[in-house]
């Protein structure tokens, strides 16, 4: 007995070892010391542990809940949209049988699971007779919940219908701006969850969102039907032989190559979603890393409901009519939940200079947040100083000096909000300066950080103890002569130094 003790005391040692390691002193080394295999392992642990503590931080699973509920109040008018364009352009029925062919690949796999699971001895049993339930024909009994391939074919073509029962010309140009808003207040609630995770305090202003989402929503679908009907096999098979030529076409439709497209393809729409949401510019190898995890993981997540999908007829005797409805909101939930986790590994990857400081940027202090205020508006007027063509880039200031970069968008907004710097229309992530650096003072920019949220007025403050407004109104005089005659353009490298 004392030797199994010893054993499972060891194991408890050890475990927790690798758990202080992972969570504090992995941080402590020197990465750039650290050669081959062992480098990669330890930005590996960092990357891992980042995204997880981002993942938990950021509430993302509650985002995936509100997500879900956008996600269905937003798929009828988007659908609306999209087969609106379709039919302008008289492609409607091709992109109705694009959809469907995409739904009938997803749901075979289904049908596949639910017959291999039977033959492997694995066998469903009625709830109610106790007789096993042949997976090739699930019945449906008194309306209940039956095959789930089969339910969502009939939601999809229920949506068909009701998209198609949408009349522009009925809606009028008030319904039609309705209907448009409704996409674009959907989608930007979709852009506050990714927002959320790159630390981002403002979304896209109103015009860019309707840009921005409407382009996309009419173009991507567009050029989805286009490439579909490139005629690539043709094309790849006009200049060979007739023997090499075959070999081709079996290639190209055997299942290795239909696997494989299927999660290039996955990537690609998750890398996109993951670079195009957030209000920032998110490089293409981090939202490609975040983009294949996403797709990995999602493709486990369908196989996985392909496998529990078998034993779902049971809950029809529950559920009645209304089966269909806690598998469709589980299968939303946990996409939601993929993405934005993918989301947290692009955002990882791409900010892997500061992982140290990023654990700690959500509890800055007043004193460093004043700091790196007076720092980014001193370097957006030695920009404006300097001439250069490009404006003051607040991503690229971040990983040059190291700090982390949900902090500087923080700050960079409280200093946007407070009027001292504006982000140029058209070009993300540049900001520049709406006062002079010969008007600017260093007191204003510290009361833009001081005077973040609400007044004490507000909060009732102000009543508490007279001799505390008075002694805080002392400070704040005191501030002001000793740093309110020290302007910006005083602390400004001049031109042809190194700042």
């Amino acid at each position: 007995m004392s030797g199994v003790t010893k054993w499972m005391s060891g194991v408890r040692s050890a475990v927790q070892r690798a758990w202080r390691f992972t969570v504090d002193d992995v941080w402590d080394l020197d990465v750039g010391s650290l050669s081959g295999l062992h480098g990669l392992g330890v930005r590996t642990v960092r990357v891992v542990s980042l995204v997880f503590r981002g993942f938990r931080d950021d509430e993302c699973p509650m985002h995936a809940a509100a997500l879900t509920f956008n996600t269905l109040m937003a798929i009828v008018p988007i659908l609306a949209l999209s087969l609106a364009l379709a039919r302008g352009l008289g492609n409607e029925d091709v992109a109705k049988d694009r959809i469907r062919g995409m739904v009938s690949d997803w749901t075979e796999r289904f049908e596949e699971a639910r017959v291999a699971q039977f033959h492997s001895g694995v066998i469903t049993v009625d709830p109610v007779t106790q007789e096993p339930i042949d997976p090739a024909v699930v019945p449906d009994v008194d309306g209940a919940f039956g095959s789930l391939p089969k339910e969502i074919d009939r939601l999809v073509e229920a949506g068909f219908a009701k998209v198609e029962n949408v009349s522009f010309a009925a809606l009028g140009g008030m319904g039609l701006c309705v209907l448009i808003w409704m996409v674009i207040s959907v989608l930007g609630k979709i852009e506050n969850s990714f927002n959320r995770v790159w630390g981002l305090p403002a979304g896209r202003s109103l015009w860019r969102k309707f840009t921005d989402y409407l382009s996309v929503l009419f173009i991507l679908p567009f050029l989805a039907l286009l490439a579909s009907s490139l005629p690539v096999v043709d094309f790849a098979t006009r200049f060979l032989d007739h023997s090499t030529a075959e070999l081709v076409r079996a290639f190209m439709g055997s299942g290795f190559l239909k696997n494989l497209m299927v999660i290039v393809l996955s990537t690609l729409s998750f890398g996109f979603v993951i670079m195009f949401m957030p209000n920032t510019r998110v490089r293409i190898w981090p939202g490609l890393i975040g983009g294949v995890i996403s797709a990995l993981l999602f493709i486990t997540w369908m196989l996985l409901c392909a496998r529990l999908q078998v034993g779902a007829a049971k809950y029809g005797k529950i559920y009645g009519s209304f089966a269909t409805v806690p598998i469709i909101l589980a299968w939303v939930y946990v996409s939601w939940e993929i993405v934005l986790f993918g989301a947290e590994v692009a955002f990882a990857v791409q900010n892997c200079t500061t992982y140290r400081m990023e654990r700690e940027a959500r509890t800055a202090s007043l004193q460093s947040r004043a700091m790196l205020a007076l720092s980014l508006v001193i370097e957006a007027a030695r920009t404006m100083h300097r001439k250069e063509a490009n404006p003051f880039d607040v991503e690229a200031y971040a990983h040059q000096n190291r700090v982390p970069v949900r902090f500087v968008n923080g700050v960079v907004s409280e200093l946007a909000q407070a009027g001292l710097m504006g982000e140029l229309s058209g070009e993300q992530g540049h900001y520049v300066l709406r006062h002079a650096p010969t008007d600017l003072s260093v007191k204003d920019v510290v009361d833009a950080i001081m005077l973040h949220g609400a007044a004490p007025e507000a909060l009732g403050l102000d009543d508490l103890d007279p001799a505390v407004a008075k002694l805080v109104q002392q400070v704040d005089g005191s501030l002001a002569a000793s740093i309110g005659q020290i302007y910006i353009q005083d602390l400004v490298t001049p031109a042809g130094t190194t700042a």
